[in-house]
């Protein structure tokens, strides 16, 4: 245990010594005491002594996917990217990359190609390369020697479900002189932290030691184009020194400013990108870079990393009842042995894009997954479903009956029965058939897996 008074730190110098494996992660709690810490670490390259900063990750972790707003591949940088499943149960994590620097060596502008990896429960992979691990799964990565960059979004599925999962990027160059890399990472950037009108960058220089690059990303999940632009403002005076241009993203684009504040005459500042668009979100970032000139004899192009701040974001969804808390027992009055009513709940903290909600309600038999609600349609305004809820949303075909209305539990066999309700944070209305009778559990599912901005579960028992 390492004990800290107020404004201590401490460092733990090569935490995987003695360990017997090589990569990994770390977990930190409070043992004695209270109140809020700061967390990181660093990954130092073994010849340039180069760190990277990762930053630490609260947990529990929101059920929402995560964005990382570059991987690269470049005749100079390439990508590696870290998956995590600090869950107890097995993950699928489907992966989504759009090309936005050579589109046309791929599928295609705007275009995703897909593919699929698997975690067991606890598990991490790294992989060296993310674009060749890409290139083994599915087709539309250009070939190897291009020059590639674009978003990649990964969504950790628990059978069929969104769930929490971690995901990073460490992007590097090799040594001029030596053999080592030098290299920068970044989190993905979960649904509920994308910016949707603003963000700041701070801290970006431009001289004859370092340039400052700026991003921006549009989600995967917008239901349209956005157009984003940079204000850049002098650090010297705090004045507005010049804007750039609109770009238009397409979901899942990304753009780069490179240069940007030379281009106004500043020396050091601070960037604003905007959206002009009505709706969608968006992640940005600044890179410091050494060197004040690409490829320079002065400089080792090695890069830091900054996030962008977003002026406004999207609360965490949560799922909540009036009537029972997460992991309680269901009350008799929502089940077969009582009234039959559904239960009252309420939601809060949509991402922003929200276009429709959706709700079931699920529990694992013996010969699979059961639905004992399906309910779709559900408006972006509403924020709750009252007792006995009627004529919000469309409710769509029950695994027992079958019924076209909430099914309450009538569970068999001894022990208690886990029941879990999921709202779902949808981007787009899902294509369904047209009769609520063809709407059944797996067919909802399967609609809106690719819609889904976020999601949030309650959890209760019941025992006959």
């Amino acid at each position: 245990d390492v004990t800290l008074a107020s404004g201590q730190w401490s460092q733990l110098d090569d935490v995987f010594t003695g360990t017997g494996f090589s990569q990994g992660y770390a977990s930190i709690a409070v043992v004695s005491g209270s109140g809020p810490y700061f967390a990181y670490a660093v990954i130092n390259d073994q010849v340039t002594n180069d760190g990277s900063f990762a930053s630490f990750e609260v947990e529990p972790s929101p059920s929402e996917a995560r964005l990382l707003p570059v991987v690269v591949e470049t005749g100079t940088y390439s990508s590696e990217v870290v998956l995590t499943n600090r869950t107890s149960l097995a993950q699928s994590v489907q992966l989504s990359y759009v090309e936005s620097l050579s589109p046309a060596q791929g599928v295609g502008a705007g275009a995703a190609v897909t593919a699929t990896e698997t975690l067991a429960a606890g598990e991490q992979k790294v992989f060296a390369s993310i674009l060749d691990e890409l290139r083994l799964k599915a087709t539309g990565i250009g070939p190897k020697g291009g020059s590639y960059a674009g978003t990649l979004s990964a969504r950790f599925l628990t059978a069929g479900n969104l769930a929490a999962g971690y995901a990073g990027a460490r992007t590097g160059s090799p040594a001029k002189t030596v053999t080592g890399r030098y290299g920068l990472f970044t989190s993905g950037v979960g649904t509920s932290s994308r910016a949707r009108t603003s963000a700041w960058i701070y801290g970006l220089r431009q001289d004859s030691a370092v340039r400052s690059n700026v991003a921006a990303a549009a989600s995967p999940e917008n239901a349209a184009a956005i157009a984003v632009q940079a204000e850049v403002y002098d650090g010297l005076t705090g004045k507005l020194a010049g804007t750039t241009g609109t770009v238009t993203l397409a979901p899942g684009g990304w753009t780069q400013w490179s240069g940007l504040l030379s281009t106004y005459g500043v020396s050091q500042g601070y960037v604003r990108v905007l959206n002009s668009a009505s709706s969608g979100t968006f992640a940005a970032y600044g890179v410091v870079n050494d060197g004040p000139t690409p490829g320079s004899a002065t400089g080792t192009d090695d890069g830091s990393f900054i996030p962008g701040l977003p002026a406004d974001t999207s609360s965490t969804l949560s799922l909540t009842s009036p009537a029972f808390a997460n992991g309680s027992a269901l009350p008799v009055d929502f089940t077969c042995d009582g009234a039959k009513a559904s239960p009252p709940l309420a939601w809060s903290g949509a991402p922003a894009g929200t276009a429709q909600f959706a709700l079931m309600m699920t529990t694992l038999a013996l010969d699979g997954e059961k639905w004992n609600w399906v309910l779709y349609d559900i408006p972006a305004s509403a924020t709750s479903l009252e007792r006995n809820s009627a004529g919000v949303g469309t409710a769509g075909l029950t695994s027992d009956g079958p019924l076209l209305a909430y099914s309450p539990p009538c569970s068999q066999g001894p022990g208690a029965k886990t029941y879990t309700f999921t709202v779902y944070s949808l981007s787009a209305g899902p294509s369904l058939p047209a009769q609520a009778g063809q709407v059944s559990g797996p067919v909802l599912t399967a609609a809106i897996a690719n819609l889904t901005l976020a999601s949030s579960q309650l959890n209760v028992t019941y025992t006959r």
